[in-house]
């Protein structure tokens, strides 16, 4: 028998004994028919999603695998592509040969849209909204480049257009609260553009007040991260070493900062020294923050930073405990079979 044969109501039945979310997502990426037969969105008090890490060979990690690596079927189309986490629970696939740009929907295993080409290598690409065709031109698409550009797209457009030049070059963007908001590597360290309609127009900077700067040297850097906590705006300074003794860069330690936003388009940031019951994933493509109290947190420890570090020649996951200020390690992947390295890259799915 066909295993997409099976009845629809017996896959339904199936689907109710489901009790975490990388079960539900490998049954609906298994056929079309097994995907109509499980619901649009879990049942009522279902676990919410956590970010998975994405590894080689269509393989993840995630912390509600309890330290598991689990091969789950929705990465394939990733292979012969530059594949970045996007937002709203969808991957960009970049064309290696033809440039062009696809979201793709790894749930449902759909293409969302085609987005025009572009030659420069993506290190981040967001949209404002979920693209479907109720949404018609309401949206747009924001891309960060490895060279640090950033690139502005909206249905109608012919092509890319490029924002805004800075002295400096673009590290992180992310739209919060129907802004787009880009991170900078020198003042202005933080630029804020309302909901464009055509073109975004800068309208809060932030020249000072922001994190300290760290030294550039070869002993000493630092990467920064955008990210979005219970309503919240944070700036997230990740503190690197790199010495003779450390020929990989390492990480030091983090520090947190919250953005806010004053009158007279004016924007100032205050540290954070603890983030209460929350936990932070940070990571080249998506940050995320998720609220530790909930259900499916219960290998996520609050007050947290989950990071991917370079140890002893290995990719490994590391916690940082604010707390304390220290680093533990919570897995290495040179124990798994077919594992030999780990991206940037947290992802967290649509179970839609």
């Amino acid at each position: 028998m066909d295993w997409s044969d099976l009845p629809p109501e017996l896959l339904t039945l199936i689907t109710t004994f489901f009790t975490k979310n990388s079960d539900y997502i490998r049954f609906r990426a298994v056929c079309s028919p097994w995907r109509r037969a499980a619901q649009r969105r879990p049942r009522p008090g279902f676990p919410a999603q956590l970010p998975l890490l994405i590894l080689e060979a269509a393989r993840v990690f995630g912390p509600e695998t309890n330290r598991r690596v689990d091969n789950i079927p929705l990465l394939w189309e990733a292979m012969d592509s530059n594949c970045r986490a996007s937002s709203h629970g969808l991957l960009a696939l970049h064309d290696k040969a033809r440039h062009l740009v696809a979201l793709f929907n790894p749930v449902t295993r759909s293409k969302i849209m085609t987005l025009p080409s572009l030659p420069q290598t993506i290190s981040k690409i967001i949209s404002s909204a979920l693209p479907t065709p109720q949404r018609g031109h309401r949206f747009f698409v924001a891309a960060a480049t490895i060279s640090g550009a950033m690139l502005f797209w909206r249905p109608g457009y012919p092509g890319w257009v490029p924002v805004r030049e800075t002295d400096g070059q673009i590290c992180d963007i992310t739209y919060h609260k129907q802004q787009l908001y880009a991170l900078n590597t020198s003042p202005p360290l933080l630029m804020v553009w309302d909901r464009p309609t055509s073109y975004p127009t800068a309208t809060l900077t932030l020249n000072g007040g922001g994190p300290p700067d760290q030294s550039f040297s070869t002993s000493r850097e630092s990467k920064r991260y955008l990210v979005e906590s219970d309503d919240e705006l944070l700036i997230v300074n990740r503190i690197l070493l790199q010495n003779y003794y450390y020929p990989n860069v390492r990480t030091e330690g983090f520090e947190v900062y919250k953005v806010e936003c004053l009158l007279d388009e004016e924007a100032a940031v205050s540290k954070v020294e603890g983030l209460e019951d929350r936990a932070l994933f940070v990571g080249d493509d998506n940050s995320y923050s998720v609220d530790t109290k909930a259900s499916s947190c219960v290998n996520v420890k609050a007050n947290c930073i989950y990071f991917v570090d370079f140890y002893d020649s290995q990719h490994v996951v590391k916690v940082y405990h604010l707390a304390d200020n220290l680093i533990r390690l919570l897995v290495s992947f040179n124990k798994f079979k077919g594992v030999e390295k780990a991206s940037q890259s947290w992802f967290a799915p649509s179970l839609c």
